[in-house]
């Protein structure tokens, strides 16, 4: 699964803020072209390669029980 976050105020230094949901949960996808997909809808005056430079596209481990 894929988190998507980017830097606060766009300086890496501040942190990062990550992409959540209505329900204020963090929002995963299944790939990072899913992930580019969703932020191209949400951000159409961006291109693709905009969007791979603003954003980063983390991997995350699924933890399993």
């Amino acid at each position: 699964m894929y988190t998507v976050a980017r830097p606060i105020n766009g300086i890496s230094v501040n942190g990062f803020e990550y992409l959540y949901n209505e329900q204020q949960q963090l929002m995963t996808f299944n790939s990072k072209d899913e992930a580019i997909d969703f932020l191209s809808r949400q951000f159409p005056t961006m291109s693709r390669v905009d969007i791979e430079e603003a954003f980063y596209f983390q991997l995350e481990e699924e933890v399993t029980t």
